[in-house]
């Protein structure tokens, strides 16, 4: 960029613009900005709570494109108030997951990665470190790696941190080297790092 200001071209690049400011235009004569306004999707919500698994509340939805599986991909966060104030053993926060081959129609598959209570499978695939529960979840698409086994990151906040691996597709693996480094929030939470 510091070389347009000394007069030569901007290079864009090959892909598609968003023109969201006047940033990467350098003239607009003649031209008026028009913004259009967004109109609702007539089908929202796209993914509703409908598993009885799914407790009280579906939130926090973290999207991203599989080229490899040519699906999107969904983990989201689920909280149950009956578990919340019993303080039983039962998870108060736990992750689910979807895929959909457009982004529009999501499929919740059954899964056997994360026993929980009452249900052989699921589609429940994080609880935490002692079914506690699991915050803030972050997935990031590991691109920089030839292990099939660690395609994803995750950084979430935890009751406690863990220790230990899963080794299915849809689970977490801690490597103890990261789990010993986890961050400290508080004397009952801690940031966890996971790769599936």
């Amino acid at each position: 960029m510091t070389s347009y200001f000394e007069g030569d071209p901007l290079r864009l690049g090959e892909g598609p613009q968003l023109l969201l400011d006047d940033s990467l235009i350098e003239d607009r004569w003649k031209l008026n900005r028009v913004l259009h306004r967004p109109t609702n999707f007539v089908k929202n919500p796209i993914l509703c709570r409908d598993k009885p698994w799914e407790g009280d509340m579906a939130f926090s939805p973290w999207v991203i494109w599989d080229d490899d599986l040519r699906l999107f991909r969904m983990w989201y966060e689920c909280f149950s108030l009956s578990h919340y104030w019993k303080r039983g053993n039962d998870p108060i926060y736990w992750m689910c997951y979807a895929e959909s081959e457009d982004g529009i129609h999501w499929i919740k598959p059954l899964l056997d990665v994360c026993p929980f209570p009452g249900y052989e499978k699921t589609n429940v695939v994080y609880c935490g470190t002692h079914r506690n529960r699991v915050q803030g979840v972050q997935i990031i698409k590991n691109g920089k790696t030839s292990d099939p086994g660690k395609n994803y990151m995750m950084v979430c906040l935890e009751g406690v941190p863990r220790n230990g691996s899963m080794s299915t597709r849809f689970a977490w693996r801690i490597p103890r080297t990261v789990c010993r480094g986890s961050y400290r929030t508080g004397s009952r939470s801690s940031i966890t790092i996971a790769i599936a």
